[in-house]
């Protein structure tokens, strides 16, 4: 029965492989970024499964994790006029690295102060971590809304995707990163990690009288989840 079971699993990805691989053939330029997008809106899904349904995080902010990659490569990457008018767009793929480098480190850096001055309270309340994220996300969009000299203010930043690789490269290049994540987060959950976070969730209490550090571990789902998908922004916008 195992081997039965394993057999129709390899034939299953064998199938969604051959699949993902003839989509570019079988759509048109704009069903084909719509697809695209979507394989990268998996892998944000995945990242807030980690924190919110394996960890019991309820992180009402991870918008803002998502739009701080896209926010600083068109900041890098755009030029504005004084009402926040995108007037041209430059830069090659060295500067859309560097901008989603620096975007990485900024959304890890905010994370971290609000997972450190959060968890430090001990058994936090989940409606507390979700107020704390819910007002930073207000927060941030009053800023945002505030500076369109260099967020574009309510017009947005666009135009600034990296046009050096062709919307087929750019569909294989997500598929093959949500593969990546999808497997990465697999192993994650079926380890001793990701037993601990499964453990937080449900008994938090009892997993801190074993001796675990909880703080520790909520910090580091909470602040590597937000940092690994800020790469997105260089594809789309």
């Amino acid at each position: 029965m195992r081997g039965r079971r394993t057999g129709w699993s390899a034939a299953g990805i064998v199938l969604l492989a051959g699949v993902t691989l003839a989509m570019p053939a079988l759509l048109d330029r704009y069903y084909l970024s719509l697809l695209t997008e979507s394989l990268l809106y998996g892998i944000v899904a995945l990242s807030l499964d980690l924190v919110w349904g394996y960890t019991g995080i309820p992180d009402l902010g991870h918008a803002l994790w998502f739009g701080t990659g896209a926010l600083s490569v068109g900041m890098m990457t755009t030029k504005l006029d004084p009402t926040g008018l995108t007037l041209g767009v430059y830069g090659g793929l060295g500067r859309h690295v560097a901008g989603i480098a620096i975007g990485m480190g900024v959304a890890a850096g905010v994370a971290t102060v609000v997972g450190v001055l959060s968890f430090s309270q001990g058994e936090a309340d989940p409606f507390y971590i979700a107020i704390v994220t819910l007002a930073l996300t207000v927060v941030a969009a009053t800023i945002y809304g505030q500076t369109s000299s260099w967020t574009g203010g309510d017009n947005g930043l666009f135009g600034f995707a990296y046009h050096g690789f062709s919307g087929r490269t750019w569909y294989y290049i997500s598929a093959a990163l949500l593969v990546a994540v999808t497997s990465g987060a697999l192993v994650l959950v079926r380890s001793d990690f990701g037993l601990v976070l499964r453990a937080i969730r449900d008994n938090e209490r009892r997993v801190r009288f074993f001796g675990t550090n909880v703080e520790a571990a909520k910090l580091g789902v909470f602040v590597s989840a937000p940092s690994s998908r800020r790469w997105r922004a260089a594809s789309t916008r």
